[in-house]
């Protein structure tokens, strides 16, 4: 499971809405790829490396508030081409499904 958080923005003095960079927590049954408040880019290289054991893997990606699309694609990029990887779900953080998978993988 991956939870994306997009850090709050801040205005800008031009007016703008500024995002900070995407931190993604990465939480897997291996030690080695779990990872908490990573870049996009470093969740990606580690879906890019990640390997089943003879099954595949489930992959679920949960977001509060809002997930910038550039950080969302750069992160279904790193699946691309894991023949071991499977999206099982994409969809909010803070209620419904995501919520509940969240709280779950957290205790």
């Amino acid at each position: 499971m991956l939870e994306i958080t997009t850090p709050s923005h801040k205005e800008a003095t031009t007016g703008y809405t500024v995002y900070a960079p995407a931190e993604v927590s990465i939480y897997s049954d291996e030690e080695v790829e779990r990872k908490q408040k990573v870049s996009a880019a470093q969740a990606a290289d580690v879906l890019k490396h990640a390997r089943g054991w003879k099954s595949a893997i489930m992959i679920i990606i949960v977001f509060h508030n809002t997930v910038r699309p550039e950080d969302l694609i750069g992160i279904l990029e790193g699946m691309n081409g894991n023949s071991d990887l499977m999206l099982g779900y994409v969809g909010s953080a803070d209620y419904g499904p995501g919520k509940q998978d969240l709280d779950k993988v957290r205790n």
